[in-house]
């Protein structure tokens, strides 16, 4: 099983366009996938 040092909650966000703040961490999803896949998180600078 994998081990998690920390868990950080995510702020699911259907709102268009898209809103972040500065250090924010955003993690872009494929909603059109039938099995959800992340493509990659990365901090808002």
């Amino acid at each position: 099983a994998a081990k998690f040092s920390s868990i950080t909650p995510l702020k699911l966000v259907f709102e268009k366009p898209i809103v972040c703040k500065k250090n924010d961490i955003a993690v872009i999803l494929k909603p059109e996938s039938t099995t959800i896949r992340i493509l990659g998180s990365g901090k808002i600078l």
